[in-house]
C-alpha cells in the first residue's frame, strides 16, 4: 500500500509486530532478517516465529515502508519523507484547529515496462485527463531530462496540447550535455525548464493539479540512465543509443496520488526556482 503511514514502537506485541521493527530498523540499519529477529528477541523479550519475522519484513517491503538491499533491510526513504510531511501537517492543523483531512486519496499504483511506454501513458491520459480541473501549473521534477526523441507527429502535438491547458515548468537535478540539450528543445516548444537544481525525493515527479504522480526505477535501471546521459556529449551523441534507452526492458512503478498541500509544495518549491531574481 502505498504512503502508509505506520508509526515505530517501542514495546512488542502482536498488534504492534511492524512498528516495532520499523523502531528497530530507526536505531540500526542494514539488518538481515536474522538480526532483526535477534535485536527483538534481546531488546524486547518477545515470544514470536522467525517466520512471523520474516512475513512482517517481508509486508513492510512490499508497503515501501523498508527497502532490500543485499539481503538486508533499512528503512525507506520516501516512507521517512512522507512521516516528515505528515507530522507538519499535522502540527500546522492542531495549531490552527483545522479538521483533519486525509492524508491520500485515491492512490493508483501502475507498472511499465519501458521509459517510452511511460511517456506514452503521461502524454495521452495523465496530462489529459481529469487530474488538474482548475489549470493550475503543471511542474515536473526530474532527475535527468525527459526528451522529445521518438515521438511521432501526433504525440509532439499532444505535448504542445498540454502545453496549452496550463503552463508546465520543469527542474532537472543533473545537467550533462543532454540535459541541458533536451532542456533547451522542451524551452522551444513552450515548456519553462531549468537544469542542475537539485530537490529532495526518490524517482522522478510530475504534478498535475492537486495529484502526485512519482516514478520508481529499479538501481540497475537508474545507473544504466544515469552512464548513458553522464557519458555522452556532443561528439559522442547517438540517436541510436538514445532509442536504446527508452524503450530499454525494465520495471518502472509510478504512483499517482491526490494531496492537494504536498503537491501545492513541490510546485512552489519548483515555481520559486523561476521567480524574478532568481538563477
Amino acid at each position: 500500500m502505498a504512503n502508509q503511514i505506520l508509526l515505530p514502537h517501542l514495546s512488542w506485541n502482536e498488534k504492534s509486530a511492524k512498528g516495532t521493527i520499523i523502531g528497530v530498523l530507526a536505531n540500526e540499519w542494514p539488518l538481515s532478517t536474522k538480526e532483526v529477529f535477534n535485536r527483538l528477541k534481546k531488546r524486547h523479550s518477545f515470544s514470536v516465529s522467525y517466520q512471523a519475522v520474516h512475513k512482517a519484513l517481508n509486508e513492510l517491503e512490499k508497503a515501501e515502508i523498508i527497502k532490500k538491499e543485499n539481503k538486508k533491510y533499512s528503512l525507506h526513504r520516501k516512507w521517512i519523507e512522507n512521516i516528515k510531511f505528515f507530522a507538519k501537517d499535522l502540527d500546522s492543523k492542531y495549531k490552527n484547529n483545522t479538521k483533519a483531512t486525509p492524508y491520500s486519496e485515491g492512490t493508483i499504483t501502475l507498472t511499465f515496462d519501458s521509459i517510452a511506454n511511460l511517456g506514452r501513458f503521461i502524454i495521452y491520459d495523465y496530462l489529459h485527463g481529469d487530474y488538474n480541473p482548475k489549470g493550475k501549473d503543471c511542474v515536473c521534477l526530474w532527475n535527468h531530462c525527459w526528451p522529445l526523441i521518438g515521438l511521432s507527429d501526433q504525440d509532439h502535438q499532444k505535448i504542445v496540447d498540454a502545453l496549452d491547458i496550463a503552463t508546465h515548468y520543469s527542474i532537472t537535478k543533473q545537467n550533462t550535455y543532454l540535459d541541458d540539450l533536451f532542456t533547451e528543445s522542451l524551452n522551444k516548444i513552450g515548456k519553462k525548464c531549468k537544469t542542475g537544481i537539485d530537490y529532495f525525493g526518490l524517482g522522478d515527479y510530475i504534478i498535475e493539479g492537486d495529484y502526485v504522480l512519482q516514478t520508481i526505477y529499479t538501481p540497475k535501471f537508474a545507473k544504466y540512465w544515469n552512464k548513458v546521459y553522464k557519458t555522452t556529449n556532443k561528439e559522442t551523441m547517438d540517436i541510436a543509443k538514445m532509442f536504446k534507452l527508452y524503450n530499454k526492458k525494465t520495471e518502472i512503478t509510478v504512483v499517482i496520488f491526490k494531496n492537494q498541500q504536498f503537491a501545492d509544495k513541490l510546485r512552489q518549491e519548483t515555481l520559486k526556482h523561476f521567480s524574478e531574481g532568481s538563477k
